[in-house]
């Protein structure tokens, strides 16, 4: 058998004509290479794109990580050289409140500066406005005690200026008299500004800077809401890295699934770190258009090269295509076939002898042409009729035979194949199991053609109540029937039930001895989950059919909805 599947190909080979060996040839040898080479240039020019996305995302962190370094870093040293002036040192508020007043002006994006003692109130200030804030007190203030602890320059997370009320990050250093801290010089940054550095970076449409400070918070962000609530990201891989003083790039997925590109930065002196992500599909967009320009492009020319290497294998065999056609009709004894003879060569040679011998073969030849004809006739006639009837096997196989819906097989099918669909995706769907109220009873009491009737209407119910082309509705036995629904919620699940209540009820079909009143019922068990682990959609089955059983205990006509 093994012997046989090789030298399949070689039979084939060998059965084709001339004129189409010659084309398959010349037409593999023009569109493979062509074909090739369009994909080793999606390859590369995916890297490079890739690559320079990355790089300009390393850049703008480089940029934006810099200029928060000059910033914090300007400030830090304008702080260490003010708190050693004899006017700050001197804890004069007159004389420190001019100081502060010169800073703020010289410097505008310091939203406000002032002085507290060791005892963390307020002493001076910018705007020499100390009566509004007098009972002002920094020593709930993380940073002012990092500064008493520390002696050393300490810098504050977002926080509202108690002063200004306004978003702003705080830079303290230590006012040092005689070797004792005396009190602490404070200026706020006001947040606003060095959001615009980081919001005025533009790095597509989708993509954004932010900055997070040494403990993961975020203090710099596009969106403010974020910056307000001090948002932990920390768990993100980009953080992860700068919180560990690592500089680079990487790809991960966010909480939604969309893979990001990323470029971080960790800015020593303030132990930041500035984070420039860029979704990977927005990226490579132009990737996706050029490969889509690149396809057309080589499928057309693909196209024309097949065409003409199907031309050339065409116009190079025709004569010996001729000799050939010549040589068979002759055999048959078809003897009115004429060969041209277009050239004086060993091929022209040959046609002219092959002439003197094809009178006997015409007759032979039309009627053997005619008897082909009719046989290919007769198998495409029969062809036809054997997918007809094949199509009307499958759709018998498929279909219940009373109702016209699916059969259990079907259904056992379908739901085994949307529970797998739902387990890869992750998503909920949902199985209603539907039972006629009292149909014994009423099979009893008005026969079997009535009954079948009736499981005819319900079925019709079913089918325009569940009216999404995702949906199955299946008899599943006897008087009970199934509705399959993907991606579906239990509460969509429960609505769409309530709905088929509401439509088997306006069908009336009359039922004299219900215990329900005058027309038949139906009794439904519903259940959704979502696959996990080692779930089988038995226990969806098994589910929902609890929840059946309870729905005739609880006395038919009603909805129950089973718990996984």
């Amino acid at each position: 058998m093994r012997k046989k599947s090789w030298q399949l190909p070689g039979l084939m080979w060998q059965r084709l004509s001339l004129r189409k060996k010659l084309g398959l040839v010349f037409a593999v040898l023009t569109v493979v290479p062509l074909l090739l080479t369009t994909f080793l240039t999606w390859q590369s020019y995916g890297k490079a794109m890739r690559e320079t996305v990355v790089e300009r995302n390393r850049q703008l962190a480089e940029q934006i990580g810099c200029d928060l370094e000059w910033v914090f870093a300007e400030k830090m040293r304008l702080l260490q050289m003010m708190a050693k002036t004899a006017a700050i040192r001197s804890m004069d508020a007159e004389r420190q409140n001019e100081a502060l007043r010169q800073m703020v002006l010289q410097y505008p994006d310091i939203q406000l500066a002032v002085v507290a003692d060791a005892q963390g109130r307020q002493v001076a200030r910018w705007d020499g406005q100390m009566d509004q804030t007098r009972n002002i007190s920094y020593w709930d203030r993380s940073y002012y005690t990092d500064v008493l602890n520390t002696g050393s320059t300490a810098i504050s997370d977002v926080l509202l200026a108690k002063s200004t009320q306004k978003m702003g990050i705080v830079v303290a250093e230590p006012i040092l008299v005689d070797g004792r801290i005396a009190g602490v010089l404070i200026v706020n940054i006001e947040l606003r500004s060095l959001v615009s550095r980081i919001g005025a970076t533009t790095v597509s449409d989708s993509g954004y800077a932010y900055v997070v400070n040494r403990y993961g918070r975020m203090i710099m962000h596009p969106d403010l809401g974020l910056i307000a609530e001090g948002v932990d990201a920390s768990a993100l891989r980009p953080v992860q890295e700068v919180l560990s003083e690592h500089n680079g790039s990487l790809e991960y997925e966010d909480a939604k699934g969309t893979t990001l590109l990323a470029s971080y930065r960790f800015v020593p002196t303030t132990r930041m770190g500035v984070v420039v992500q860029q979704p990977l599909l927005e990226a490579m967009e132009p990737v996706a258009v050029l490969k889509w320009v690149v396809l057309v492009i080589a499928l057309f020319s693909s196209a024309l090269a097949a065409v003409g290497a199907l031309e050339l294998a065409r116009t190079m065999a025709k004569p010996l295509v001729r000799i050939s056609e010549a040589t068979r009709r002759l055999a048959a004894g078809d003897l009115s076939f004429r060969l041209p003879v277009t050239s004086k060569d060993e091929i022209g040679q040959l046609a002219a002898n092959f002439n003197d011998m094809t009178e006997q073969l015409l007759h032979r030849d039309e009627a053997l042409n005619h008897i082909q004809g009719e046989l290919e006739r007769k198998v495409v006639l029969r062809t036809r009729e054997l997918q007809a009837l094949n199509e009307e096997l499958r759709r018998i196989s498929r279909a219940d035979g009373l109702t016209g819906l699916a059969n259990r097989r079907y259904f056992d099918e379908f739901l085994q194949r949307e529970w797998l669909r739902a387990r890869r995706k992750q998503e909920c769907m949902a199985l209603i199991m539907i039972d006629v109220d009292e149909f014994k009873s009423y099979n009893d009491y008005y026969g079997h053609l009535r009954g079948d009737d009736c499981l005819r209407c319900i079925g019709a119910a079913l089918v325009q109540t569940a009216k999404r082309s995702s949906d199955l509705v299946a008899r599943y036995g006897g008087e009970e029937f199934a509705v399959v629904l993907p991606t579906t919620t239990e509460e969509g699940a429960l609505e769409l039930a309530v709905q088929i209540q509401q439509a088997v009820a306006a069908a009336c079909i009359r039922h004299e001895r219900s215990h329900n009143g005058d027309f038949i019922t139906v009794s439904m068990g519903l259940a959704a989950f979502t696959p996990q682990g080692d779930d089988t959609c038995k226990e969806l089955v098994a589910v929902a059919d609890q929840a059946l059983y309870q729905a005739k205990r609880q006395g038919r006509n009603c909805i129950c909805v089973g718990s996984h």
